[in-house]
């Protein structure tokens, strides 16, 4: 199947602004080639095969914030941005629609500073690429786009912060949300680690681990899922220093999140507390 669409912007050789002739529809189609040799204002037709990802909202408002886009931002920039959502999607699967206008504005913003020697350190590196290792491979792979596109390299920092927006559109939430679980994250590990006196590898398994647990932890207490937990007593009279450490945590996300985990919640966090406790025992003997 092929349509005809007219060419209203060449963003790059691989993505291209049109309208559809058929219904007046206006999007945004990436394509190997699309853009290739095209001019504005020409009527080309275009297979359906040759289209890797098309987007297009019916939604005045998003609309809006794409012909803003359009008008005022570098195409490169639009263009590396589109294909780096196209990406994504292939990985993630169906993101927000509103991540492509979200990411352009942030990595036109980011490039600036780049250009003005002003970046900004990402606090949360490590948090990041444990949280969302998954995200934060494919914001790697998009600063290989930006190198081979534009010739700028992003720093790994700046990886960091895309790999939260991508999170943000595949939960189809704030990315100001993704902000606040992981700085929550990191808080409960500084927490811990401080009362058990031993610092955690980043890059080992016992740190992966934990990181899941708090996250699945985190993602429960905020979708008010429960779990059940049939060791709850027994590890409430036998774990009592890592219980202890739990209870502190549990008043940390109240008093930081205004979230209250439950008993059951609060029992697998002193059994992992604990794990951790005899790993430093273990190894600082």
């Amino acid at each position: 199947m092929e349509h005809k669409y007219e060419i209203a912007k060449i963003m790059n050789n691989n993505v291209i602004l049109v309208r559809r002739i058929a219904d007046d529809l206006e999007s945004v189609l990436i394509g190997k080639g699309l853009g290739f040799q095209k001019k504005c204002g020409t009527i080309t037709t275009i297979p359906t095969e040759q289209i890797e990802k098309a987007f297009f909202t019916y939604d005045e408002k998003l609309k809006n914030d794409y012909h803003v886009l359009f008008r005022d931002m570098d195409s490169k920039v639009f263009g590396t941005c589109a294909e780096l959502v196209s990406l994504a999607e292939k990985k993630l699967g169906e993101l927000s629609p509103k991540l492509l206008i979200v990411l352009t504005d942030h990595i036109s913003f980011a490039l600036e500073r780049i250009k003005m020697g002003m970046e900004i350190e990402n606090p949360f590196i490590y948090e990041i690429k444990n949280i969302y290792p998954e995200e934060y491979a494919i914001a790697q792979m998009g600063r290989d786009l930006f190198i081979n596109s534009m010739g700028i390299d992003i720093s790994e920092d700046e990886v960091g912060f895309i790999a939260w927006h991508l999170n943000a559109g595949k939960q189809n939430k704030n990315v100001a949300e993704n902000v606040k679980s992981t700085r929550l994250i990191k808080a409960i590990i500084e927490t811990v680690e401080k009362r058990i006196d031993y610092t955690l590898d980043v890059n080992s398994t016992s740190y992966n681990r934990f990181i899941n647990h708090l996250k699945g932890l985190v993602f429960r207490t905020q979708h008010n899922e429960n779990i059940v937990n049939p060791l709850q007593e027994a590890v409430r009279l036998e774990l009592t220093d890592a219980y202890n450490i739990a209870l502190e945590v549990k008043k940390e996300i109240k008093n930081g999140a205004q979230l209250t985990i439950t008993d059951d919640e609060l029992a697998y966090l002193a059994i992992h507390i604990n794990r951790l406790q005899l790993l430093s025992k273990i190894q600082n003997s």
